[in-house]
């Protein structure tokens, strides 16, 4: 006779392996909506201003099975939010139709920096449905932001080589010259 122990444990993976195949993987379900594109530029001279194009595709959303859907982002930099299209625009959204694409465009200039940084930057898309809102998608890239160093600053540092090279072969000149006496 068979233990109750290998019964037990026969009859649990019988049982696991039928749901396995009944129940639908969460690979199989479509997304609502997502992020398709995300333009930017990757390296910025400090203290110009950027524009981000962001681009979505609205799959499945839509308010009441009808086709229209309404959306926000929200924009953390380097781990903090930046811009949050909702709270910052007296709660306004922006229409995008089930089945459609859209792109919009955010202009920045928080790139005054005197020193190179790289900046880390998230943006989270947000379905707004009947008052609550739902996370669609995300998207993350880098920014790298350069110093411009203008040539007098190079020429002053030549000069202080010259200067102090100089000064190193004259003391060692002196310093040879007081051994031979």
């Amino acid at each position: 006779m068979k233990s109750p122990t290998f019964l037990t444990l026969v009859a649990l993976s019988s049982v696991l392996i039928i749901m396995s195949f009944a129940l639908p993987t969460m690979s199989q379900t479509e997304e609502d909506a997502k992020i398709t594109n995300v333009q930017y530029t990757p390296r910025i001279r400090s203290g110009t201003t950027d524009t981000w194009t962001f681009t979505i595709y609205n799959a499945n959303c839509s308010e009441n099975n009808l086709s229209a859907a309404r959306f926000f982002f929200e924009v953390e930099l380097d781990g903090q939010v930046y811009f949050d299209e909702y709270n910052s625009s007296s709660y306004k959204t922006w229409p995008c139709n089930k089945g459609q694409t859209i792109s919009h465009n955010y202009q920045t200039d928080v790139w005054s920096v005197t020193r190179p940084e790289r900046r880390d930057v998230t943006i989270r898309l947000y379905w707004f449905s009947n008052g609550v809102a739902h996370l669609e998608d995300a998207a993350s890239f880098s920014i790298a932001i350069t110093v411009l160093v203008p040539l007098q600053h190079i020429f002053v540092i030549g000069y202080l080589a010259v200067y102090l090279i100089a000064c190193f072969v004259l003391l060692t000149y002196d310093h040879v010259a007081g051994l031979e006496e």
